[in-house]
């Protein structure tokens, strides 16, 4: 399975389809990532710390025990590249700058996502026949003079695209399923690790270890007839909690996901907006 966390890219993607889809361009002098909030670094550390307390040896045997880590692997990857839907809630540290996730998404190009770093959040709408998009005002000012001139055009509004962010070469990173879960299943032939098993949120699962010269990737396999990967967990390098490092859970696997688009008061078109 991939090592990478992926929300801080995907942050990022979400601005810049936003400013682009616009005509403005990005203030690089005004990059997020120029600066980071007091005491960032310390919440994935504490996340792998609760992880850590709460995860204890589970008795009795299951559907896994009797598997290698590779054989657990390709099980779980087969599963999650055939789920029609699923919940992910991600943070990791990009140098010094804290990034977030929290995506829903289904394959019927359905998707509600917010995404943020450094303190601005932006959020995503997708039906499909629309994709809504509404950053709050410290996300619309990391991005620039131009990012500050769209939020205060948007006024608080959601700007409305035609079309499903599943077919939006940006917004497709996380928005549609199959191309998401590409990223965290595709095998950089890493070696692996199985460990024995633990009980992580009331479930026992089995802790795969992947080592590379980045550092361990620690991904917890549901020990059930669906191996799905309900949890991964990044150190980073350093294994502090810095640069690098993050972590992922998955659920809500094949639930159905209800988008509903905001009211027509509160969306604004592209060829209705100038900046």
């Amino acid at each position: 399975m991939k090592r990478t966390v992926l929300a801080t890219a995907l942050m990022c993607t979400t601005a810049a389809v936003v400013l682009t889809g616009c005509g403005g361009k990005k203030d690089a002098a005004s990059s997020p990532a120029a600066s980071a909030p007091a005491g960032a670094a310390t919440a994935t550390t504490a996340t792998t710390a609760t992880t850590t307390t709460a995860a204890k040896a589970a008795a009795g045997a299951g559907p896994l025990d009797g598997l290698t880590a590779q054989q657990i692997s390709d099980k779980t990857v087969a599963d999650m590249n055939a789920l029609t839907s699923v919940h992910v809630v991600g943070q990791e540290m990009d140098g010094d700058t804290p990034a977030h996730l929290d995506v829903t998404v289904a394959t019927s190009g359905k998707c509600l996502a917010t995404v943020g770093e450094g303190g601005g959040d932006m959020k995503v709408i997708s039906t499909t026949e629309y994709t809504y998009m509404k950053g709050d005002s410290t996300f619309w000012k990391a991005q620039g003079k131009d990012g500050v001139a769209l939020g205060t055009a948007l006024h608080g509004r959601w700007l409305k695209k035609p079309g499903k962010a599943a077919s939006d070469p940006d917004l497709k990173e996380f928005c549609d399923l199959k191309t998401f879960m590409a990223g965290f299943t595709a095998d950089n032939g890493a070696p692996l690790t199985k460990g024995a098993a633990v009980e992580l949120g009331g479930q026992r699962v089995i802790p795969l270890t992947q080592h590379d010269s980045d550092g361990d990737l620690v991904v917890y396999v549901a020990d059930t007839a669906k191996p799905y990967a309900v949890k991964f967990d990044e150190p980073g390098k350093d294994g502090a909690g810095t640069d690098g490092s993050g972590t992922i859970t998955f659920s809500g696997f094949d639930k159905p996901l209800h988008v509903y688009a905001p009211p027509p008061s509160q969306t604004v078109t592209e060829d209705a907006l100038t900046v």
